[in-house]
């Protein structure tokens, strides 16, 4: 199934002004086409997602993040309960996916699991229309692009 964005103000990060009242088409986890809102109609059966007042851009990537220091003090960390910190640790994820970093590099050695916790869905949720295709983006950005990672990312404008 098709997925559209629409009346989105684009930020395609080319240096170029936004671009608002556009619309994004993706299939299959690829975006396949870019126009104005007014422009060709969504595909028959598309899920359509109102944008408007929003901006959709591509994701932003951090190369060295620490998600499991939680805090400066490292003995407090360590008298924490495994669950605490791993349930801190998911938050920490989420907030960063919130800001927009869709590709992080953990600097810090955090395990593998939490990469694989999220790719299951096991991470914990983003504003419920989004939730799916938040993450389809992201896979479909990495494969497409390992070095940065792009993904849509909608963020509320002031």
């Amino acid at each position: 199934m098709s997925l559209v964005l629409e009346h989105a103000t684009l930020l395609d990060g080319t240096g170029r002004d936004p671009q608002p009242e556009s619309r994004v088409v993706v299939d299959d986890g690829r975006i396949s086409r870019i126009s104005r809102s007014n422009g060709p109609s969504a595909p028959k059966g598309a899920r359509v997602i109102d944008c408007q007042g929003r901006t959709l851009m591509p994701g932003l990537l951090d190369a060295h993040v620490h998600l499991a220091s939680l805090d400066l003090d490292p003995v407090a960390e360590v008298a924490l309960a495994p669950a605490v910190i791993a349930l801190r640790i998911a938050r920490q994820i989420e907030e960063t996916l919130q800001a927009g970093f869709t590709t992080v590099r953990d600097a810090g050695g955090l395990d593998w699991g939490f990469k694989d916790a999220v790719n299951r869905g096991l991470d914990l949720p983003l504003e419920e229309a989004l939730k799916i295709e938040a993450r389809n983006f992201a896979r479909s950005a990495l494969s497409e692009d390992a070095v940065i990672g792009v993904m849509a990312f909608l963020q509320k404008q002031q």
